[in-house]
């Protein structure tokens, strides 16, 4: 609809507004003499230009001029290339209709469990997502580490789809032994770090999320807590 309004506008201009406009400017030419002696005219303006070059000042601003021009247009190239070799990819236009996924994987809380009855996962560290885009998700776990005194649990290969507008606890491959987390001090410090490519369930995944996060494991006499925090983040397009 707008682009009809645009043309119609367009149309109108052409046939009303510029031969209006022309008819003034070419009858206020004929009031001023402008067509009299149309090659006096020329030479005349062309003396001008030759004084005004001849103009010590007038070079000397010329060239200011030139040189500002030419260290934009060298500065723009610059820019551009460092562009292109950092890989800096822009965000992709968003057709009318289309789900927008960016940012769509956010992620709610880190949600950690401890069962002392469980020798092999005493301790986990867990994930809550929440699909915050206009439709379902489908992301696949590239990287899920949990850092702690040293010791790392790594899951991979984590493949779901959350719902639109859904929330999903993704539970990793392993935890910490019962073992590890007895040697673990009175208050630890770890990290969690995840990379995560996301997009809709029938496509190639379009975007990726990483997250980089600082821990604090204070143990209880009864169970225990743990704090954390966001130290770096990203969400890009592939």
């Amino acid at each position: 609809m707008r682009r009809i309004v645009q043309f119609t506008w367009a149309g109108l201009a052409a046939l009303f507004i510029i031969p209006l406009v022309g008819g003034f400017v070419s009858e206020w030419a004929k009031e001023l003499g402008w067509y009299e002696r149309p090659s006096a005219r020329v030479e005349s303006a062309m003396n001008w230009i030759l004084s005004l070059g001849a103009d010590p000042m007038y070079r000397i601003v010329a060239a200011f001029v030139c040189g500002v021009a030419f260290g934009m247009a060298l500065d723009w190239l610059l820019r551009r290339r460092e562009q292109h070799g950092t890989g800096t990819t822009a965000e992709p236009i968003k057709r009318e209709g289309e789900i927008d996924y960016a940012h769509g994987l956010a992620l709610e809380r880190v949600q950690p469990s401890l069962d002392l009855g469980n020798q092999q996962n005493t301790l986990e560290t867990r994930l809550v997502l929440r699909n915050t885009s206009g439709g379902p998700v489908k992301f696949q776990i590239e990287r899920f580490d949990v850092v702690m005194h040293g010791v790392i649990v790594r899951s991979t290969g984590i493949v779901a789809t959350i719902p639109k507008d859904g929330e999903m606890t993704i539970l990793p491959n392993k935890g910490f032994s019962k073992k590890q987390y007895i040697n673990f001090t009175a208050r630890g410090v770890g990290s969690i770090e995840y990379s995560i490519i996301y997009g809709h369930p029938d496509k190639n995944p379009m975007r990726r999320a990483y997250k980089l996060m600082h821990l604090d494991l204070f143990k209880k006499s009864k169970g225990f807590s743990l704090n954390w925090l966001v130290q770096n983040e990203s969400d890009e397009p592939i």
